[in-house]
């Protein structure tokens, strides 16, 4: 049976280790963003990427990492005939039968979401909205999602977008201790047993 967890958050709200943390329950990690570091990669010839994104590459017209996945995604998003198209490329990429458990450690967009809602169900799908104890902005539960950042014009899904949705959701303060991985933890066993139970 699928069980996706997904993870939204702003820059370095502990995502990815959330999704490491996860690895011990038999979760297998997967990024909406694969595609576009593989883009950027090829596109500037940067051979020697060791997933720092905010470090500036002279190859790159002296932007950072980042910049282009976002300019690229930005692309992507506008000039696909799709909504989700980033979603669209995930599940293309993994033969079908290798859904069984899945962490999206970088699920921001609402589209994306819906995208995945539409191929496994919402009831398949967990969303863990995780805040750091020193982010500005909490939990994303506005009306309207937040910019992750001044520049960053991407919307991520809010907590109350992803109920509309019918997905479950869990809210988890990042504090930077292993206590959060503690709570990441819990938070899916908890609705892993709730599906066992239906």
């Amino acid at each position: 049976m699928t069980k996706i967890v997904c993870l939204n958050g702003h820059i370095g709200s502990g995502k990815d280790v959330a999704a490491k943390a996860l690895q011990p329950l038999g979760f297998e990690n997967r990024k909406l963003s694969d595609p576009l570091t593989h883009a950027v990669r090829n596109l500037f010839d940067i051979e020697e990427y060791h997933g720092v994104k905010d470090r500036v590459y002279e190859e790159a017209f002296g932007r950072t990492f980042r910049h282009w996945q976002i300019a690229v995604a930005k692309m992507l998003h506008k000039e696909s005939l799709y909504r989700g198209p980033l979603a669209h490329i995930l599940i293309r990429s993994y033969p079908k039968d290798s859904w069984d458990k899945v962490v999206i450690s970088d699920l921001g967009r609402t589209e994306e979401l819906e995208v995945l809602v539409a191929k496994f169900g919402a009831e398949n799908i967990l969303l863990i909205s995780i805040a750091s104890t020193t982010d500005p902005h909490r939990f994303l539960e506005a009306e309207k999602a937040i910019p992750v950042a001044p520049t960053d014009d991407r919307k991520y899904v809010s907590v109350l977008e992803a109920r509309t949705l019918g997905i479950t959701t869990r809210k988890v303060s990042n504090d930077y201790t292993d206590k959060f991985k503690g709570e990441i933890i819990d938070a899916v066993q908890e609705w892993l047993l709730t599906k066992e139970e239906k």
